[in-house]
Formats: structure tokens, sequence, C-alpha cells
């Protein structure tokens, strides 16, 4: 009986220990996929660059790709495209023949190198001079953690390269590593029409990719989207996914994954719509992608840190950053180049540090009062046949506990005590922070302020709320900015620069990115004018009790 009790005495000790892991905010499905995918996606950098010269003049030219690859076996192969490693296909010399050809094409205006004359060529060689103190040759896979000695990469199976696009563009190539990260592939028959998906990689020219000092370099970008057409065939017959996904150049080689993580597909290339001004990203299927992993001799494998990396995020997430250091110190010994690990690590070190300094202290007393009474009160019921027992007077009587479990109180002062118990009712809690809530045909979305300045839209990254793409689509990827001014916000339509692209009202009358509209207790806004897709903005501040005010012009900067 007595270990019972002390049982039920220790269990909510060991409750109250793990509160503060129990109100950390949870990262959003799609900030998860993100982070278990990021660390396979690498940066390629191939080819050469140097610069002609006649002792007159000077021409600097570029014989090089810039993309996106991932690791899908821990051993070091990753996959990217075929165009993004062609100018290092023939080596070092085979680069050098590519960049005077460019030099051929430029002095000449000929486009295509065969229509120029030999002799012409020929003069053109003799005349200018590769500067070798410019000249510099590039066949590396960028990691983060490597002190600039990036790997050196070598090409194990080889598809179809050109700018026309091939649904064969894939390349196989391997570097010399251990314990990689890798993504798993999925079905890519299995895609269809609208489903959502995710595109990483490292867009940016490759001319602009010469200094590697910068974090940016580093740092994958990841791209929402969506399947905009299921069943595209090329010319060669191979099947491509057309997306609806803002990628630009350098994403070439970067995986495109489901809602569950698998890859999918691989950016390959880009069309143009009618205007010749949006570009149509493609993307190569799996299926094809196996069959150029099985010529490079190896196959789709998950790694050991895999795991590891997984369960330290979700420690992470759940705050408990001891238990997820741990992890994360596992993950870096076993592959020190993780893009995130080092990061993680020190936010793990910080988040330790801050709990300890910057902790509740009511909910330190009331941890340290439960630990010190337990083992107090288990001495006392464990000691307790050994002490001397007093009989009450009287005898005594059993005495039986409500099983409601209603608490009761005395009657308040100046109400007459009767017989009859008070029921002790929770308290309702009512916030006195400012809410917004954004209403759209029944559906609602609330969110609690309290930060000095807050963005809204749909964009991931830059909105400060979580909008759902799906049925939201009126509200634009950054629709309006929200500055606290006294006790209340101020809205802005737009980002301060750009302005939405279906507005903000108050009675009909649109407002705009430098005046802004102050909110007050019990106002509504409308984003869009549609009735059909409008969203209807409350705003509510019991602290202020102010009626609505009208716009006043206010400038923004």
């Amino acid at each position: 009986m007595y270990l019972n009790l002390l049982t039920s005495l220790v269990a909510p000790a060991l409750l109250v220990a793990q509160l503060p892991f129990s109100q950390q905010p949870q990262p959003s499905a799609d900030k998860r996929l993100a982070m278990y995918a990021k660390p396979a996606v690498v940066r390629i950098v191939a080819g050469c660059y140097g610069t002609y010269s006649d002792g007159s003049k000077s021409y600097p030219l570029s014989n090089a790709g810039l993309g996106s690859g991932y690791f899908i076996n821990p051993n070091g192969y990753i996959v990217t495209n075929a165009h993004v490693v062609e100018a290092t296909r023939e080596g070092e010399q085979g680069c050098k023949k590519r960049l005077f050809q460019k030099l051929v094409v430029k002095l000449t205006g000929i486009k295509n190198i065969n229509d120029v004359p030999q002799t012409r060529q020929a003069a053109i060689e003799e005349r200018f001079k590769l500067d070798s103190a410019s000249f510099d040759y590039v066949q590396r896979v960028v990691l983060p953690n490597t002190d600039g000695n990036f790997p050196r990469y070598e090409i194990k199976s080889f598809g179809t390269a050109g700018s026309g696009g091939s649904g064969k563009d894939i390349a196989v190539i391997k570097i010399e590593v251990k314990n990689a990260p890798a993504l798993p592939l999925g079905d890519s028959d299995k895609v269809e029409l609208q489903d959502n998906v995710m595109v990483l990689g490292y867009p940016g020219a490759a001319d602009s990719f010469r200094d590697f000092s910068k974090k940016s370099v580093y740092e994958a970008t990841v791209v929402k989207g969506a399947v905009s057409s299921s069943n595209k065939t090329l010319a060669d017959d191979a099947p491509v996914l057309q997306l609806d996904a803002l990628v630009t150049y350098g994403s070439s080689g970067g995986p495109v994954l489901n809602e569950r993580g698998e890859v999918v597909g691989m950016i390959t290339f880009g069309g143009r719509d009618e205007d010749g001004a949006v570009k149509i990203p493609f993307a190569v299927t799996t299926s094809t992608i196996q069959e150029f992993i099985g010529q490079s001799g190896t196959a789709n494998e998950k790694g050991v840190i895999d795991d590891l990396y997984r369960k330290g995020l979700e420690l992470y997430w759940q705050g408990d950053y001891r238990q997820a250091k741990a992890k994360f110190e596992a993950v870096k010994g076993l592959f020190p180049q993780h893009s995130d690990i080092n990061r993680l690590l020190g936010e793990c070190d910080q988040k330790l540090a801050d709990g300890w300094k910057n902790g509740d202290p009511f909910f330190w007393l009331l941890l340290t009062a439960v630990l010190v009474a337990v083992p107090s009160l288990g001495y006392f019921l464990l000691n307790r046949n050994a002490m001397p027992r007093f009989s009450a007077v009287g005898g005594h009587s059993n005495v039986e506990l409500d099983e409601s479990n209603e608490q009761s109180f005395s009657p308040p002062i100046g109400v007459p005590n009767s017989s009859h118990r008070y029921p002790l009712q929770q308290p309702t809690i009512t916030s006195v922070a400012p809410q917004l809530k954004l209403n759209r045909q029944g559906k609602t979305l609330q969110f609690a302020l309290d930060q000095e300045v807050y963005h809204l839209g749909r964009e991931r990254g830059w909105s400060d709320f979580e909008i759902p793409d799906a049925g939201w689509e009126v509200i634009s990827r950054r629709h309006a900015v929200l500055r606290r001014e006294g006790d209340n916000y101020r809205i802005y339509d737009g980002d301060g620069q750009t302005p939405s692209r279906n507005g903000i009202f108050v009675d009909q009358v649109q407002i705009d990115g430098t005046k802004g509209y102050l909110l007050n207790h019990g106002c509504q806004i409308k984003l869009g004018q549609n009735p059909a897709t409008l969203v209807t903005l409350t705003y509510s501040n019991p602290a202020s009790q102010q009626t609505a005010a009208a716009p006043t012009n206010v400038d923004m900067s």
C-alpha cells in the first residue's frame, strides 16, 4: 500500500519535470519535411574559368555549370543533372578546349563552332593566349565544415545533356565520404495532378559563385509548389513532371519531394509561357533516375545518421535539448560535413543556458519543493511502523470522500450561510492580448498578437502566421504588415514595396501601404472584394475598448 502511495506521489513530480517540454511550439509539416531533407542536398560546381588576352584586349570566359544534387546512398553517391557536370566530363583539357571555342564564337559571332573555318580558328589561337594565372578548373561538391577543401567528384553514369531538355538529363557522381545523409526515392508513377511538392536546391548563376566564403553558399533554398501535369513525355519518350513552382537557375539537379519526404522527381530544365516571361519547371521522374543509379553500381539506401538526426530533431522540437544535443553530437561524429548540425548544437547549448538563466522561477520553485517533499514523505511512510501509535478518543470512523470530486468553499461575504455547498468552478481565463481572426465562408483562423511587427501572407518564411494554401488564395504571398501603435496595431497593404494582389478594404475603400489603417477593438476589414473568396479580418483588443476609427493618414516610413 505504501509503495503504491509513494508511486502516486513520485508520478506528479515526474510529470512536472516534463512541463517545459510539452509547452514547446511544434513546427509545421512543411518545416519538418524541409529540415529532414536539407542536409542531403548539395551544391555542385563544375567547369573552368579563364581569361584570354592578346596584350591589348582581354576576354574573361567561363565554361562552367552550377547546380544542385542530392545523396541517394551514404557512401557518397549523388544524383544530379547531366548538363550540370557536362563541362567536366572530358576532364581539364576538354574544358580548356570548350573555353577556347567560346572565345572563337565571341570573336567571330558565329554560334556554331563547326561553321568557323579552321584557318580562322588557328589565327585566333595564335593571337590570343590563355592567362594561366587566371585559369581555374573546378570539379567539386560544395560541403560545409570542410575548411574549403571540397571533395572532388567522379562521374559514375551519364545520360543526355542538353539545353533543350531531356527526360534522361541525369548523372550519378560519387565523392569519397562515409555516413552521408540520403533521401529515399518514391514512386513517381503514383504522382497525381495538383499533388503538393517541395523543391530543394541552390539557385544562382555559375559566374557569381567563385567566392565560397559566403554563408549563403551553404544554405539550400526550399520552394513549395504543385504538380501541374503528371503525364508529360518528351521527344525521347521519357516521362517528366510539369510543376507549378518558382525555381531559378542553379536549381537544376535539386530533388522534388512529395509530402512523405520521398523523391519523386528532379528539376531538369524550364520552359517559358507564351509571353516568354515565366519559367515552367520540369522534373525527370524517379522511374528514370533508378536506371542511372543501377548503371552506377549502387542502390538507394538510408544512412545510419538519418534516424539519429530525425530523433534529434524530434527531441529538439519537444524541448528536450539535452537529449537532442546527444543525438546531434553523434551525427557530427559520423558526418562532420552535415549542413545544419553545428547550428543545431549551438542552439541546444543556448537553450540549455537560457533554461537555467531565464527559467520561470515559479516552475523551478515548485519542482524543488516537490523533489524535496517526496523523499521526506516517503521516509515518513516507510518508517511509520516504527513510530508509536495513538488511538483516537472514542474510537475512529471511516471518512468517505465525495466521489463527485467537487470542492467547496465558504459563501461570499454578505451571502447568508446555509447548509448548501458551493461547487468550486474552474475560473474562466480571458486573454487580454489583441486577437486577429480571419474568416472565410465559416472557416476561421485565430492568432494572438504580442510582437511589435507582424507579416501576414501565404509565403512561408516571410509570414508570421501559418495560412493554408488551399482555400485561402485571396491572401497574397505578402499581403500585409501590422505594426504596433499604442495599444493597437496599424495594418498596411503589401510588404512595404509591393502592394497585395487583392487589396485590403474598409467600408469598400482600399487602404494603401503608406497610410495604413489603425485597427481598434471590434473593427472588421476585408481582404479582397469578391464575396465568394474574400476574407474578413476581425480585430479584438478588450484592453483598449475603443470603437473603430476612420482611416488616418500615417506614413509607414
